[in-house]
């Protein structure tokens, strides 16, 4: 099936509106998202100590650093330039967006070297890696046919923007496929994890959510498999809580409203359960309130159509350079 313009639409808003969903409660247990709001159902704000505010709507990291690749491919006619990338990068971090960027990247985009040293520990990989694959996965859905070894050498070079570990490398190609997939449907949202099964049967992500799905006996609660894996912001837990959410979900507002009430790493599973949803149900999916009430959506309304010719227009080269 060939790519639409109206899922890319929709991974594009429904990451952000994930993401926005999450941004408030990001790192509260679940227990307080429930005690305060009852589960989240819609947007709300969030203040800092030092009285700054994010409005209800506002999309954070995780969705800035998908739209830095995003201007970036479009801008460069279809290529993914590391340098022009990482330069956008660095602008968020030296801005607002310092506020709720994740403190590992924040500190590998602004230290000298810009990335994990050689000599030390890698850094730890979190969401805000892996949702790199967001913007991968469509790009990748444009080409004619699978390419495992150029997504993979793709999701490298998108990781080690900041984190040079082959964990955040898979963590990026892992969202990546599952994007590539959902978004063309050659896999529905239930089926998805045993497609990433199948094709990273090593990884990480697809370990932990075994481990969760074991025991279940068709009867046990969403929360309690999610629990099993934690709530934290590693990459692995953000990914495999993202993709069981999704996997349970029968509409876009299941998926982003389950994803941002379980708190921990909100923001992060929230933006890749939602572009997973998005991907899946499209524009028409997405209930209007939920784009009203998004800032920055006329932003995204008018650079997904770009960003969808680019990606056709890279495709077309390729297949005419072979």
């Amino acid at each position: 099936m060939r790519l639409r313009q109206d899922r890319v639409l929709g991974a594009l808003l429904g990451m952000s509106i994930g993401d926005a969903l999450g941004m408030p409660v990001e790192g509260w247990p679940r227990e307080t998202v429930l005690e305060r709001y009852g589960g989240i159902d819609s947007y709300h704000p969030r203040s800092f100590e030092d009285g700054a505010k994010l409005q209800p709507g506002e999309f954070t990291d995780e969705s800035e650093g998908v739209l830095c690749i995003v201007e970036s491919f479009t801008a460069n006619t279809g290529q993914l330039d590391a340098e022009n990338i990482r330069a956008r990068l660095e602008i968020l971090a030296r801005g607002e967006s310092r506020r709720w960027m994740n403190p590992s990247t924040l500190a590998l985009l602004t230290q000298d070297t810009g990335q994990d040293s050689p000599d030390e520990d890698p850094a730890p990989v979190t969401g805000d890696v892996a949702a790199r694959g967001i913007a991968l996965g469509l790009i990748a859905a444009g080409a004619a046919e699978r390419d495992a070894p150029g997504m993979k050498q793709q999701a490298t070079l998108l990781a080690g923007l900041t984190h040079q570990s082959p964990a955040a490398a898979e963590s990026v190609e892992l969202v990546a496929e599952a994007i590539r997939a959902v978004v063309l449907q050659e896999v529905t949202l239930p089926e998805l994890s045993g497609h990433v099964a199948m094709a990273f049967p090593d990884s990480r992500v697809v370990r932990l959510i075994e481990t969760a799905s074991n025991d279940d006996d068709g009867d046990r609660a969403f929360d309690t498999l999610i629990g099993r894996i934690g709530f934290g912001d590693g990459a692995g837990q953000v990914v495999a809580t993202a993709i069981l959410t999704v996997g349970k979900a029968g509409t876009f507002e299941d998926a982003v409203f389950a994803a941002a009430s379980q708190g921990g790493a909100a923001d992060a599973r929230g933006a890749i359960a939602g572009a997973l949803a998005g991907a899946a149900f499209g524009t028409e999916g997405i209930p209007q309130s939920l784009i009203d009430g998004l800032e920055g959506r006329v932003y995204l309304m008018l650079a997904a159509p770009w960003f969808y010719q680019t990606i056709q227009l890279r495709n077309s080269f390729d297949r005419s350079m072979r």
